[in-house]
């Protein structure tokens, strides 16, 4: 089932910064302006993986796999394998590009508490403060984890004109406070805030440096959540969950489902205890009778959720086959210490507006 879809006045803002001729050179410019124009630099992207493999075949299960990962990630971190547990995984990103360059940074916010375990899956539905990492302060972990292989890299060369570009995204997303949100169902590229795989993948999409009509399909989770399986129990007042752009997923047949633009999920308050009957399924019959607003929402919420894990078994496997052309793009593969990074040429590419108009997360 698809439901209508219109921008809500939250998201009706203008990227005023996206006029791409803003990049161009200039006719007076000297020589040695032109040879630094034509320098170009490297977006790169920075995955981790997650400490142990996360298992999404049910809630239940989720929770499981996800409890093992943050044990198994404190332990690597006692065992000084790393300098920062990270149980889901995590992606960051940084420009090379000189004076417009962009430090190392991932959007991440405040860790979720014990009482949002009992929220049920709606624990990655809540709006947390938000901030980007400071490089500096990232800098121990990378460094240990790239010397041991517990991180990957894709690195895209892209022109001087990209690199404006890129590098005024960011700018934007800033200037228009999204980096204080932080949020499984928010998008990037509409300002809302976001996770840390969204807002990386972000760069890709308005550098058209990657197709998202391919790599959505290679690097998302696309779940069908049941309300029943979603409380608002830890904030008290049972609210219910902000509106978010990425809920939105294909189901089983192909056929896109959007959860109704603008719209709060409206969700019981009463608690839902982790490895519970009702996590043994992301949806099921009983999902209608716990629906509190059946008349303007319906039973299943859709949710497209970026994860690290897939970006980094990509770049494991596309490596082991010794680079080559996949994704839509031609890779070469190298180590940089015992990390794995996978290099392309993205000069070409064409760049996108700051602000993503298309709902479907499958379509570029």
């Amino acid at each position: 089932m698809t439901f209508p879809r219109r921008i809500s006045p939250f998201l009706k803002m203008t990227a005023v910064s996206v006029a791409l001729s803003a990049c161009g050179s200039h006719p007076s410019a000297t020589t040695s302006q032109l040879a630094a124009e034509s320098a170009g630099g490297t977006l790169k992207l920075v995955i981790i993986p997650p400490a142990r493999a996360l298992d999404y075949s049910t809630p239940n299960k989720l929770v499981k796999t996800s409890a093992y990962s943050k044990a198994m990630g404190e332990w690597d971190r006692q065992r000084g394998r790393v300098k920062t547990a990270h149980p889901i995984g995590h992606m960051m990103v940084a420009l090379d590009c000189g004076d417009v360059s962009i430090p190392l940074t991932g959007q991440t916010g405040s860790e979720m508490n014990l009482w949002s375990a009992l929220d049920g899956v709606g624990a990655s539905f809540h709006l947390f403060p938000g901030f980007l990492e400071d490089a500096a302060t990232i800098k121990p972990d990378i460094d240990l984890r790239r010397s041991n292989g517990n991180l990957a890299e894709l690195d895209f060369k892209v022109t001087t004109q990209m690199c404006h570009h890129l590098a005024g995204f960011l700018a934007e997303y800033k200037a228009k406070g999204a980096d204080k949100r932080y949020g499984g169902q928010y998008r990037p590229r509409r300002f809302e805030g976001g996770g840390c795989t969204s807002f990386a993948l972000a760069f890709l999409e308005v550098g058209g440096l990657m197709k998202r009509s391919l790599y959505t399909q290679a690097f998302s989770r696309e779940l069908m959540i049941g309300v029943g399986r979603i409380a608002d129990y830890s904030d008290g007042a049972g609210s219910g969950y902000e509106f978010g752009s990425n809920l939105i997923a294909h189901d089983s047949t192909g056929n896109l489902v959007a959860w109704p633009a603008a719209q709060p999920v409206l969700v019981q308050h009463e608690s839902i205890r982790p490895l519970s009957g009702w996590l043994s399924a992301w949806s099921d019959e009983r999902d209608a009778a716990t629906n509190i607003s059946p008349a303007t929402q319906p039973n299943v919420i859709p949710w497209t959720v970026y994860d690290p894990a897939m970006v980094f078994d990509f770049i494991q496997q596309t490596a082991a086959a010794g680079g080559g052309a996949a994704m839509g793009r031609t890779w070469t593969a190298k180590k940089d210490q015992g990390a794995t990074v996978l290099e392309t040429d993205a000069t070409d590419a064409v760049a996108e507006p700051y602000w993503d108009v298309q709902d479907d997360l499958r379509v570029d």
